[in-house]
């Protein structure tokens, strides 16, 4: 059980670097959590960081936790690492900062140290901020909830990603964005070396607390308000503008070209980086037998359908006339199944809360606790969780 006297219940961590226009934001949202049972850690690789030095003097807020690096430019895998070192909670929640968490949370938190739960995932709210898009879109989106818990099996929804493309994380136990007991990270840790033990930190994470969790939970909530700044991939990826030579991203970890591998073409996209990302971390935590899995023909079909642009990269890496065969079956099965998305998104939608005109992520944050206040959802999930035990 968690040690009140010594150590937080909850770690929510933030790896940031050179967009203040951002963290200052997100820690205004955080502002609701307050007291010894909560700290908010701050790991800054920005160089001059005087701004967000004097903004701290004037929030007072003694669970803010703040360290600043700047010796080496590091990698966002290496930044986050240093992230987790530094947090004590008993469990841990990452997050971009340009993004946000309910303050209920928190109540997740102590059922899962009552109850031993390893790690929960929640849905989440998007929150764009103004420098997305020109032009007046939809700034805040909160997706229909329900009470629903699953007890989810961790190395299945690993297996069901790798045979996507391993281009997400689904259901799988992940600290981005998710709720994780701080010592099965340390076994993360113990095993690879890292907590973050790939390229991309979300996905490597995922895969890797597939590896050593047991006892995991998805639940239809939206505790997590998913920030989308201009500047972060995110924010890219929206505009369509998430790519480019692996050697012009400054965020990767130094080598990761020479590491690259053969199966996965050489350019960074979100299909990419991530499937990369998934086979680092299979390596680092010995368990290449899983690399049969990937299904790596979804990944190319999604990239020539996404980015046509880029189809060179991935006929270099789908040589063959058998493999070209497989490679326009599955896009076949691409376009099939993101038709029907699309029309079960124009069905789901209706059903959604959308908000315009919220020029801050804390009134985005606030607007959804206070309709998360106004229902019972927060108690019935909980109560579903408990049941399920």
């Amino acid at each position: 059980m968690n040690d009140k006297q010594n150590h937080p219940i909850l770690s929510i961590v933030i790896p940031t670097k050179n967009r203040y226009e951002y963290l200052i934001g997100c820690l205004d949202s955080l502002s609701c959590f307050e007291g010894n049972n909560v700290e908010i850690v701050v790991q800054d690789n920005t160089e001059n960081n005087c701004e967000i030095v004097d903004y701290l003097k004037t929030r007072g807020n003694d669970n803010i936790k703040y360290y600043h690096d700047s010796s080496e430019n590091y990698s966002q895998t290496d930044n986050s690492n240093l992230a987790i070192e530094k947090c004590r909670g008993s469990f841990v929640c990452y997050i971009g900062d340009d993004d946000s968490v309910s303050e209920n949370i928190i109540q997740y938190a102590y059922l899962m140290d009552r109850l031993e739960i390893d790690s929960i995932i929640f849905s989440s709210a998007t929150y764009c901020w103004p420098d997305v898009f020109k032009d007046c879109i939809d700034t805040l989106n909160i997706p229909s909830w329900s009470s629903s818990a699953a007890n989810v099996p961790p190395l299945d929804e690993l297996k069901r990603s790798a045979s996507h493309g391993a281009r997400m994380t689904g259901f799988m136990p992940c600290v981005y964005h998710g709720l994780v007991r701080r010592d099965c990270l340390e076994k993360v840790r113990r095993i690879s070396g890292s907590y973050f033990p790939g390229s991309s930190p979300d996905i490597a994470v995922a895969v890797a607390l597939s590896l050593v969790i047991e006892n995991h939970f998805e639940i239809n909530v939206p505790i997590i308000v998913n920030g989308f700044g201009g500047k972060s991939a995110g924010g890219k990826g929206l505009r369509g503008q998430h790519k480019a030579q692996i050697n012009e991203v400054d965020q990767l970890p130094v080598g990761v070209e020479d590491r690259w591998f053969k199966e996965v073409p050489k350019f960074w996209l979100g299909e990419t980086i991530w499937c990369q990302s998934f086979l680092e971390s299979l390596t680092s935590m010995n368990r290449k037998d899983l690399m049969n899995e990937i299904n790596y023909y979804e990944m190319y079909a999604r990239i020539l359908y996404l980015y046509p642009d880029c189809s060179n990269y991935v006929l270099q890496s789908c040589k063959g006339i058998k493999r070209r065969i497989k490679l326009c079956l599955e896009m076949i099965k691409v376009g099939y199944f993101a038709l029907l998305n699309k029309i079960k998104k124009l069905i789901t939608k209706k059903d959604d809360l959308c908000f315009r005109g919220l020029d801050s992520l804390l009134a985005a944050r606030f607007l959804l606790d206070d309709i998360l206040g106004k229902s019972s959802i927060i108690k019935d999930s909980l109560n579903e969780i408990e049941s399920r035990i």
